[in-house]
């Protein structure tokens, strides 16, 4: 299947934040509450982190222009499906806690947790729906819901951490690249993006086939790769996560999956570089000159992580190294 092809090759998921406990006393019904359901958030969120960390390890050789990009061996449809019902049960337990302890959870000053969370589940259960082709809210649906309920707890002078603050403003460039994704995810699914073989071609018959292919294809892919990389370049501009460690932390790592992702895509699309012949088949790569003009934003987003990114565990895979 195309959709298995796409998500075993990119592997797009996001990097999610798993959230400290911040509830303190836990006698109160809607205080355990809370902590039940940011546990269960943060146990999803870190499950999801070790398969992306993981999958973004790619095991193919980096020197050699016509092999495929693939990371996974399976697309495991059931856990995404168990993914999906985990997120939302969260969603639709903090959405009722909400509702019936608005007043106390401000009093406790545990609204802006505790809506942040709702938020941030509502997104992965979209996510996951989405994925599995069902029906779910939009990504103006969900920036709608985040615009409303920052405004509510503003006019409500509820208190809103910085880490909840710094995740509510994240969520637009968070929204967007996975919007992104499921543009990756729907073109895979309707064949109007596919991964090109990677066998010669052995007639100019076959290879002009596939280089009409892929200039068709070369749109589409483009316009995926700059959204992901327009992404990458806001959630970096975020100022409050400068001043705190474990937020730096997470920015870095979601940077990291969005420009993986984003190269990826065009290494798995191959719309840069082309089979030519002369006497036989050859592939051309494409030049650090060529791969500028057709990608400028995102060879730019590339450099600026490169020059700024801290030490930490995080290393680069091979495939950075590629002229794309």
């Amino acid at each position: 299947m195309r959709i298995r092809a796409v998500t075993n090759s990119v592997r797009l998921f996001l990097i999610s934040v798993v959230i400290a406990s911040g509830t303190g006393c836990m006698s109160l019904e809607h205080v355990r509450t809370l902590e039940d359901a940011r546990v269960a958030y943060s146990q999803a969120a870190a499950k999801d982190n070790r398969a992306v960390l993981h999958h973004l390890t790619p095991v193919t050789d980096p020197t050699d222009p016509t092999d495929s990009i693939t990371l996974d061996t399976e697309y495991d449809e059931e856990a995404h499906a168990r993914s999906h019902a985990n997120y939302a049960f969260i969603a639709r337990t903090l959405a009722a806690l909400n509702r019936t302890h608005w007043t106390d959870l401000k009093n406790d000053r545990l609204l802006g947790l505790s809506t942040t969370l709702q938020l941030l589940a509502e997104w992965k259960a979209s996510f996951y729906a989405r994925l599995l082709g069902s029906e779910a809210p939009t990504l103006l649906d969900l920036k709608a819901r985040r615009d409303a309920a920052v405004r509510l707890l503003d006019e409500e002078d509820a208190v809103v951490f910085a880490r909840d603050r710094f995740l509510l403003e994240a969520m637009d460039p968070l929204l967007r690249y996975d919007n992104a994704f499921l543009d990756a995810v729907e073109g895979a699914r309707s064949g109007d993006l596919a991964s090109p073989s990677a066998n010669r071609p052995t007639t100019q018959e076959e290879l002009l086939q596939r280089a009409a292919s892929r200039d068709a294809m070369a749109p589409r892919v483009t316009a995926i790769v700059d959204q992901m990389a327009k992404a990458e370049m806001r959630l970096a501009e975020l100022g409050l996560a400068r001043s705190r460690r474990h937020l730096r932390s997470y920015v870095e790592a979601a940077r990291f999956a969005m420009l993986s992702t984003a190269i990826r895509i065009v290494l798995w699309s191959k719309i840069g570089g082309a089979w030519s012949w002369d006497s036989g088949p050859r592939w051309d790569d494409w030049t650090e000159s060529e791969a500028t003009t057709a990608l400028p934003l995102l060879r730019k987003r590339r450099a600026a992580f490169l020059g700024t990114r801290p030490k930490s565990n995080l290393s680069l895979p091979p495939f950075w190294k590629r002229t794309y």
